[in-house]
Order: structure tokens, then sequence, then C-alpha cells
């Protein structure tokens, strides 16, 4: 389920360095490559948050579920960036658990 996407005006292989150095900043377990996409794995314990340009020319943050981790991430982002979100009820929903 795609979460959230970033918004910027880099290209894609511009921004991912720096994509990458944030999510490093705040989490331990960052996979990253660009095949020719850019791609970002943030995973803790069971969970696992996709960063990728797979479809789409931003960054679109990606889980299979909505959970701790992506609330982390999709906040780490907002930090430094402009997120548009695409699901933030089920995100608010998990948030009163």
């Amino acid at each position: 389920m795609i979460f959230a996407e970033i918004q910027h005006e880099k290209h894609y292989k511009t921004f991912h360095p720096e994509l990458v150095a944030l999510m490093l900043e705040h989490f331990t377990d960052v996979t990253s490559g660009l095949q020719p996409d850019s791609w970002i794995w943030v995973r803790d314990n069971e969970e696992l948050v996709k960063i990728d340009t797979f479809t789409s020319k931003n960054h679109q943050v990606k889980s299979p579920m909505a959970g701790a981790l992506i609330r982390k991430v999709i906040d780490v982002l907002k930090l430094r960036f402009q997120v548009k979100m695409f699901d933030p009820i089920e995100l608010e929903e998990h948030e009163h658990e």
C-alpha cells in the first residue's frame, strides 16, 4: 500500500543520496540502491517500509500495512521534506490502538 509521496523537484538519482543519509541518521537497518530506479528499505523487527521510484518519478513510501515503522519513517521524512499523504485516515486509526 502506498502511504505517501515525497514532493521534490530533484531528479531521483540526485535526490537518492540525501534521502538515504536521512534514513541512516534515524534507523539502523537500511538497505538501498539505484537499479535503475531509486529504492530504500527500512526494517525494524518484522516491519518493512519501502521508499522507491518504481511507480512514480517521486519517491513513494510503501508498506504492506500501517504500523509503528511506517509512522516513524513518515515523521522523519516530514522533518526535512514536504510529504503528500495518501492514506492518513488508516495511519490515524492505528495511532489510537
